[in-house]
Protein backbone atom coordinates (compact mmCIF):
# COMPACT_ATOMS: atom_id res chain seq x y z
CA UNK A 1 0.00 0.00 0.00
CA UNK A 2 1.35 3.42 -0.95
CA UNK A 3 0.87 6.00 1.76
CA UNK A 4 0.17 9.56 0.77
CA UNK A 5 1.69 12.56 2.53
CA UNK A 6 -0.92 14.84 4.06
CA UNK A 7 -0.35 17.84 6.28
CA UNK A 8 -1.22 17.15 9.91
CA UNK A 9 -3.86 19.89 9.96
CA UNK A 10 -5.50 18.53 6.81
CA UNK A 11 -5.64 15.01 8.24
CA UNK A 12 -7.11 16.26 11.53
CA UNK A 13 -9.77 18.23 9.69
CA UNK A 14 -10.71 15.30 7.46
CA UNK A 15 -11.16 13.11 10.55
CA UNK A 16 -13.05 15.72 12.62
CA UNK A 17 -15.40 17.35 10.11
CA UNK A 18 -17.77 14.33 9.77
CA UNK A 19 -18.30 14.42 13.56
CA UNK A 20 -19.02 18.14 13.42
CA UNK A 21 -21.37 17.65 10.49
CA UNK A 22 -23.32 14.98 12.39
CA UNK A 23 -23.57 17.31 15.40
CA UNK A 24 -24.81 20.12 13.17
CA UNK A 25 -27.48 17.94 11.57
CA UNK A 26 -28.65 16.75 15.00
CA UNK A 27 -28.78 20.34 16.28
CA UNK A 28 -30.83 21.48 13.28
CA UNK A 29 -33.29 18.58 13.69
CA UNK A 30 -33.58 19.33 17.42
CA UNK A 31 -34.21 23.03 16.79
CA UNK A 32 -36.80 22.48 14.06
CA UNK A 33 -38.58 19.40 15.40
CA UNK A 34 -37.81 19.30 19.12
CA UNK A 35 -41.33 20.36 20.04
CA UNK A 36 -42.96 17.62 17.96
CA UNK A 37 -40.63 14.63 18.01
CA UNK A 38 -39.16 12.45 20.74
CA UNK A 39 -35.39 12.82 21.22
CA UNK A 40 -34.87 9.27 20.00
CA UNK A 41 -36.75 10.01 16.77
CA UNK A 42 -34.54 13.06 16.25
CA UNK A 43 -31.50 10.86 16.86
CA UNK A 44 -32.68 8.28 14.33
CA UNK A 45 -33.57 10.80 11.61
CA UNK A 46 -30.34 12.74 12.10
CA UNK A 47 -28.30 9.56 11.89
CA UNK A 48 -30.04 8.37 8.72
CA UNK A 49 -29.64 11.68 6.91
CA UNK A 50 -26.01 12.07 8.00
CA UNK A 51 -25.17 8.50 7.01
CA UNK A 52 -26.55 9.01 3.49
CA UNK A 53 -24.55 12.21 2.98
CA UNK A 54 -21.30 10.95 4.50
CA UNK A 55 -21.46 7.60 2.74
CA UNK A 56 -21.26 9.52 -0.53
CA UNK A 57 -17.93 11.01 0.57
CA UNK A 58 -16.71 7.64 1.83
CA UNK A 59 -17.52 5.80 -1.40
CA UNK A 60 -16.04 8.61 -3.48
CA UNK A 61 -12.80 8.47 -1.51
CA UNK A 62 -12.58 4.70 -1.87
CA UNK A 63 -13.04 4.97 -5.63
CA UNK A 64 -10.41 7.70 -5.95
CA UNK A 65 -7.82 5.93 -3.86
CA UNK A 66 -8.58 2.43 -5.17
CA UNK A 67 -7.16 1.07 -1.94
CA UNK A 68 -7.61 -2.46 -0.61
CA UNK A 69 -6.21 -3.30 2.80
CA UNK A 70 -6.76 -7.02 2.78
CA UNK A 71 -9.13 -9.90 2.04
CA UNK A 72 -12.87 -9.35 1.84
CA UNK A 73 -15.42 -11.74 3.33
CA UNK A 74 -17.43 -11.47 0.11
CA UNK A 75 -14.50 -12.84 -1.87
CA UNK A 76 -12.55 -15.06 0.49
CA UNK A 77 -15.27 -16.34 2.81
CA UNK A 78 -18.88 -17.32 2.26
CA UNK A 79 -20.98 -14.31 3.27
CA UNK A 80 -23.10 -16.30 5.72
CA UNK A 81 -20.01 -17.74 7.41
CA UNK A 82 -18.52 -14.27 7.65
CA UNK A 83 -21.75 -12.80 9.01
CA UNK A 84 -22.03 -15.58 11.60
CA UNK A 85 -18.41 -15.15 12.71
CA UNK A 86 -18.83 -11.40 13.14
CA UNK A 87 -22.18 -11.85 14.92
CA UNK A 88 -20.71 -14.24 17.49
CA UNK A 89 -17.74 -11.93 18.05
CA UNK A 90 -20.01 -8.88 18.42
CA UNK A 91 -22.35 -10.56 20.91
CA UNK A 92 -19.41 -11.96 22.87
CA UNK A 93 -17.63 -8.59 22.99
CA UNK A 94 -20.83 -6.81 24.06
CA UNK A 95 -21.58 -9.19 26.95
CA UNK A 96 -17.91 -9.44 27.99
CA UNK A 97 -17.34 -5.68 28.16
CA UNK A 98 -20.71 -4.89 29.76
CA UNK A 99 -20.09 -7.49 32.46
CA UNK A 100 -16.58 -6.17 33.13
CA UNK A 101 -17.84 -2.59 33.41
CA UNK A 102 -20.69 -3.71 35.69
CA UNK A 103 -18.30 -5.54 38.01
CA UNK A 104 -15.94 -2.54 38.09
CA UNK A 105 -18.71 -0.34 39.48
CA UNK A 106 -17.83 2.55 37.16
CA UNK A 107 -21.43 2.82 35.99
CA UNK A 108 -22.51 3.93 39.49
CA UNK A 109 -20.04 6.81 39.53
CA UNK A 110 -21.28 8.57 36.40
CA UNK A 111 -24.43 10.68 36.48
CA UNK A 112 -24.07 11.35 32.75
CA UNK A 113 -24.17 7.61 32.07
CA UNK A 114 -27.37 7.27 34.09
CA UNK A 115 -28.96 10.17 32.20
CA UNK A 116 -28.08 8.69 28.80
CA UNK A 117 -29.41 5.31 29.91
CA UNK A 118 -32.71 6.83 31.05
CA UNK A 119 -33.02 8.70 27.75
CA UNK A 120 -32.34 5.70 25.54
CA UNK A 121 -34.01 2.93 27.48
CA UNK A 122 -36.97 5.07 28.46
CA UNK A 123 -38.15 4.92 24.85
CA UNK A 124 -40.12 2.00 23.41
CA UNK A 125 -38.11 -1.08 22.44
CA UNK A 126 -39.06 -0.58 18.79
CA UNK A 127 -37.66 2.95 18.80
CA UNK A 128 -34.52 1.75 20.58
CA UNK A 129 -34.01 -0.86 17.86
CA UNK A 130 -34.45 1.75 15.11
CA UNK A 131 -32.30 4.51 16.64
CA UNK A 132 -29.68 2.63 18.65
CA UNK A 133 -29.80 -0.76 16.97
CA UNK A 134 -29.59 0.37 13.34
CA UNK A 135 -29.36 4.12 12.66
CA UNK A 136 -26.59 4.96 15.15
CA UNK A 137 -24.28 2.05 14.19
CA UNK A 138 -24.51 2.89 10.50
CA UNK A 139 -23.68 6.59 10.85
CA UNK A 140 -20.99 5.96 13.49
CA UNK A 141 -19.23 3.40 11.31
CA UNK A 142 -19.25 5.73 8.32
CA UNK A 143 -17.79 8.49 10.53
CA UNK A 144 -15.30 6.65 12.72
CA UNK A 145 -14.19 3.69 10.60
CA UNK A 146 -14.99 4.62 7.01
CA UNK A 147 -13.85 8.25 7.11
CA UNK A 148 -11.88 8.44 10.37
CA UNK A 149 -9.87 5.22 10.53
CA UNK A 150 -9.70 5.05 6.74
CA UNK A 151 -8.05 8.47 6.50
CA UNK A 152 -5.68 7.85 9.41
CA UNK A 153 -4.72 4.49 7.90
CA UNK A 154 -3.48 6.34 4.81
CA UNK A 155 -0.80 8.15 6.76
CA UNK A 156 0.10 5.80 9.64
CA UNK A 157 0.10 2.15 10.64
CA UNK A 158 -2.78 -0.02 11.77
CA UNK A 159 -2.21 0.35 15.54
CA UNK A 160 -1.89 4.17 15.78
CA UNK A 161 -4.81 4.64 13.35
CA UNK A 162 -6.94 2.26 15.41
CA UNK A 163 -5.93 3.91 18.70
CA UNK A 164 -6.68 7.45 17.55
CA UNK A 165 -10.01 6.60 15.88
CA UNK A 166 -11.05 4.54 18.94
CA UNK A 167 -10.10 7.35 21.32
CA UNK A 168 -12.25 9.75 19.30
CA UNK A 169 -15.06 7.19 19.32
CA UNK A 170 -14.80 6.92 23.11
CA UNK A 171 -14.67 10.66 23.77
CA UNK A 172 -17.62 11.16 21.42
CA UNK A 173 -19.84 9.15 23.80
CA UNK A 174 -19.38 11.72 26.54
CA UNK A 175 -19.18 9.69 29.77
CA UNK A 176 -16.59 7.37 31.30
CA UNK A 177 -18.43 3.99 31.19
CA UNK A 178 -19.54 4.42 27.59
CA UNK A 179 -16.17 5.88 26.61
CA UNK A 180 -14.32 2.81 27.92
CA UNK A 181 -16.78 0.48 26.22
CA UNK A 182 -16.65 2.45 22.95
CA UNK A 183 -12.83 2.57 22.95
CA UNK A 184 -12.55 -1.21 23.31
CA UNK A 185 -15.27 -1.84 20.73
CA UNK A 186 -13.63 0.73 18.44
CA UNK A 187 -10.37 -1.24 18.49
CA UNK A 188 -12.22 -4.40 17.49
CA UNK A 189 -14.14 -2.53 14.80
CA UNK A 190 -10.89 -1.17 13.33
CA UNK A 191 -9.64 -4.76 13.19
CA UNK A 192 -12.87 -5.88 11.49
CA UNK A 193 -12.61 -3.04 8.96
CA UNK A 194 -8.95 -3.84 8.33
CA UNK A 195 -9.36 -7.60 8.13
CA UNK A 196 -12.43 -7.68 5.90
CA UNK A 197 -11.44 -4.59 3.89
CA UNK A 198 -14.81 -2.90 4.02
CA UNK A 199 -17.35 -0.90 5.93
CA UNK A 200 -20.31 -3.29 5.86
CA UNK A 201 -18.75 -6.01 8.06
CA UNK A 202 -17.97 -3.30 10.65
CA UNK A 203 -21.55 -2.01 10.43
CA UNK A 204 -22.89 -5.54 10.92
CA UNK A 205 -20.67 -6.00 13.99
CA UNK A 206 -21.85 -2.68 15.45
CA UNK A 207 -25.53 -3.44 14.79
CA UNK A 208 -25.21 -6.89 16.35
CA UNK A 209 -23.49 -5.51 19.46
CA UNK A 210 -26.04 -2.72 19.93
CA UNK A 211 -29.01 -5.04 19.48
CA UNK A 212 -27.47 -7.39 22.03
CA UNK A 213 -27.07 -4.45 24.42
CA UNK A 214 -30.76 -3.58 24.03
CA UNK A 215 -31.73 -7.21 24.66
CA UNK A 216 -29.52 -7.36 27.76
CA UNK A 217 -31.17 -4.22 29.13
CA UNK A 218 -34.66 -5.65 28.57
CA UNK A 219 -33.72 -8.95 30.20
CA UNK A 220 -31.96 -7.20 33.10
CA UNK A 221 -35.15 -5.23 33.76
CA UNK A 222 -37.21 -8.42 33.91
CA UNK A 223 -34.70 -10.60 35.78
CA UNK A 224 -32.49 -8.17 37.75
CA UNK A 225 -31.47 -10.67 40.40
CA UNK A 226 -29.99 -13.02 37.80
CA UNK A 227 -28.37 -10.60 35.32
CA UNK A 228 -26.98 -8.44 38.11
CA UNK A 229 -25.73 -11.37 40.16
CA UNK A 230 -22.08 -12.43 40.53
CA UNK A 231 -22.65 -15.88 39.03
CA UNK A 232 -23.96 -14.44 35.77
CA UNK A 233 -21.33 -11.68 35.61
CA UNK A 234 -18.34 -13.94 36.24
CA UNK A 235 -19.73 -16.78 34.12
CA UNK A 236 -20.54 -14.47 31.21
CA UNK A 237 -17.02 -13.00 31.26
CA UNK A 238 -15.46 -16.47 31.11
CA UNK A 239 -17.77 -17.87 28.41
CA UNK A 240 -17.82 -14.82 26.16
CA UNK A 241 -14.08 -14.32 26.62
CA UNK A 242 -13.49 -17.84 25.29
CA UNK A 243 -15.91 -17.29 22.40
CA UNK A 244 -14.28 -13.98 21.43
CA UNK A 245 -10.81 -15.52 21.61
CA UNK A 246 -12.01 -18.33 19.34
CA UNK A 247 -13.36 -15.84 16.80
CA UNK A 248 -10.09 -13.90 16.77
CA UNK A 249 -8.19 -17.16 16.35
CA UNK A 250 -10.29 -18.09 13.31
CA UNK A 251 -9.79 -14.65 11.78
CA UNK A 252 -6.02 -14.58 12.20
CA UNK A 253 -5.62 -18.20 11.12
CA UNK A 254 -7.62 -17.43 8.00
CA UNK A 255 -5.46 -14.40 7.27
CA UNK A 256 -2.26 -16.43 7.61
CA UNK A 257 -3.58 -19.10 5.23
CA UNK A 258 -4.59 -16.45 2.66
CA UNK A 259 -1.13 -14.87 2.77
CA UNK A 260 0.66 -18.17 2.09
Amino acid sequence: MTRRNFGAAAVIWQVIWPILFYSLVTTVFSTLMGNWLNVMWIMALSAILTAVVLYYFYSRRRQQEGRHYGPSWRVRLDIWQGAALIFVLAVSACIFLNSLIEISGIVYLSDAYEEVGDLIYGASVGLQVLAVGFAAPIVEEVIFRGLGYGKLRCVMGIVPAALISSLLFGVYHGNVPQALYAFCVGMVLALIYEHFDGLFPAIWFHISANLMSILLTVLSGKFPSFFGGPIYLVGSIIVTGILAAGCFSIMFDRRRRIRK
